[in-house]
């Protein structure tokens, strides 16, 4: 039985995107992986963009 895994943003994704133009272009509603360590990965990648954006943390 496969497996997928989803988290969803806890920012407002949308309003950060219209701050942000094409440097928020990455930034996603939901994160979707077929394994939880990619999952896992890919939520860092965007928490890491989250802040580079907003100059803050999670």
């Amino acid at each position: 039985m496969e497996s997928h895994w989803y988290a969803t943003s806890p920012y407002p994704v949308a309003a950060i995107k219209a701050e942000h133009g094409r440097n928020a272009y990455e930034l996603c509603h939901t994160v979707s992986a077929d394994s939880w360590e990619r999952l896992c990965a890919d939520v860092r990648a965007q928490a890491e963009l989250y802040a580079a954006l907003t100059g803050g943390g999670s």
